[in-house]
Protein backbone atom coordinates (compact mmCIF):
# COMPACT_ATOMS: atom_id res chain seq x y z
CA UNK A 1 0.00 0.00 0.00
CA UNK A 2 1.06 3.60 -0.31
CA UNK A 3 1.82 6.13 1.81
CA UNK A 4 1.00 9.33 -0.09
CA UNK A 5 -2.29 10.91 0.27
CA UNK A 6 -4.45 13.69 -0.64
CA UNK A 7 -6.05 16.10 1.86
CA UNK A 8 -9.63 15.38 0.82
CA UNK A 9 -8.38 11.18 2.07
CA UNK A 10 -9.00 9.58 5.24
CA UNK A 11 -7.05 6.91 6.45
CA UNK A 12 -7.78 4.23 8.40
CA UNK A 13 -5.09 2.29 10.70
CA UNK A 14 -5.89 -1.15 11.91
CA UNK A 15 -3.20 -2.99 13.85
CA UNK A 16 -3.27 -5.68 16.31
CA UNK A 17 -2.09 -4.93 20.26
CA UNK A 18 -1.58 -7.96 22.08
CA UNK A 19 -0.70 -8.47 26.08
CA UNK A 20 0.62 -11.53 28.25
CA UNK A 21 -1.80 -13.15 30.48
CA UNK A 22 -5.37 -11.21 30.43
CA UNK A 23 -3.63 -7.25 30.65
CA UNK A 24 -5.58 -5.17 28.29
CA UNK A 25 -3.12 -3.26 26.98
CA UNK A 26 -3.72 0.77 26.91
CA UNK A 27 -2.71 2.38 23.33
CA UNK A 28 -2.29 5.79 22.69
CA UNK A 29 -1.65 7.60 19.42
CA UNK A 30 0.17 11.28 18.45
CA UNK A 31 0.11 13.17 15.39
CA UNK A 32 4.05 14.14 14.85
CA UNK A 33 5.70 16.15 12.12
CA UNK A 34 8.72 15.55 10.13
CA UNK A 35 11.15 16.33 12.77
CA UNK A 36 9.75 14.43 15.33
CA UNK A 37 7.63 16.86 17.58
CA UNK A 38 3.99 16.31 18.55
CA UNK A 39 1.42 18.14 16.98
CA UNK A 40 -1.62 16.42 18.28
CA UNK A 41 -3.08 13.04 20.32
CA UNK A 42 -5.21 11.24 18.03
CA UNK A 43 -8.44 9.49 18.95
CA UNK A 44 -7.57 5.40 19.11
CA UNK A 45 -11.11 3.26 18.85
CA UNK A 46 -11.45 0.43 20.56
CA UNK A 47 -11.68 -2.68 19.12
CA UNK A 48 -15.16 -4.33 18.30
CA UNK A 49 -15.06 -8.02 19.60
CA UNK A 50 -12.96 -10.13 16.67
CA UNK A 51 -11.51 -7.03 15.19
CA UNK A 52 -8.07 -4.67 15.32
CA UNK A 53 -7.93 -1.54 16.60
CA UNK A 54 -8.24 1.30 14.83
CA UNK A 55 -7.41 5.14 14.18
CA UNK A 56 -9.26 6.93 11.71
CA UNK A 57 -7.34 9.94 10.89
CA UNK A 58 -8.63 13.11 8.52
CA UNK A 59 -5.76 14.62 6.64
CA UNK A 60 -7.97 17.74 5.23
CA UNK A 61 -6.46 20.05 8.24
CA UNK A 62 -2.84 19.06 7.30
CA UNK A 63 -0.80 20.89 5.18
CA UNK A 64 1.18 18.94 2.54
CA UNK A 65 4.36 17.43 3.96
CA UNK A 66 5.66 14.27 5.56
CA UNK A 67 4.15 13.25 8.88
CA UNK A 68 4.47 10.46 11.36
CA UNK A 69 1.57 8.30 13.23
CA UNK A 70 3.58 7.31 16.52
CA UNK A 71 1.55 4.76 18.09
CA UNK A 72 2.28 3.71 21.69
CA UNK A 73 0.97 0.36 23.60
CA UNK A 74 1.58 -0.03 27.31
CA UNK A 75 0.52 -3.03 30.23
CA UNK A 76 2.30 -3.14 32.87
CA UNK A 77 5.95 -2.23 32.95
CA UNK A 78 6.01 -3.17 29.14
CA UNK A 79 5.35 -0.70 26.63
CA UNK A 80 6.08 -0.59 22.89
CA UNK A 81 6.08 1.91 20.37
CA UNK A 82 5.76 1.86 16.38
CA UNK A 83 6.12 4.69 13.68
CA UNK A 84 4.18 5.09 10.37
CA UNK A 85 5.30 7.41 8.44
CA UNK A 86 3.40 9.11 5.54
CA UNK A 87 2.92 11.90 3.31
CA UNK A 88 0.03 14.54 2.67
CA UNK A 89 -0.41 16.10 -1.42
CA UNK A 90 -2.30 18.53 -2.34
Amino acid sequence: AGRTFRRTDRVLIRFEVYAPGSAVPTVTARLLNRSGSSMSDIPVQPPAPGQPTQIDLALARLASGEYLVELSATAGDESAKELIAFRVVS
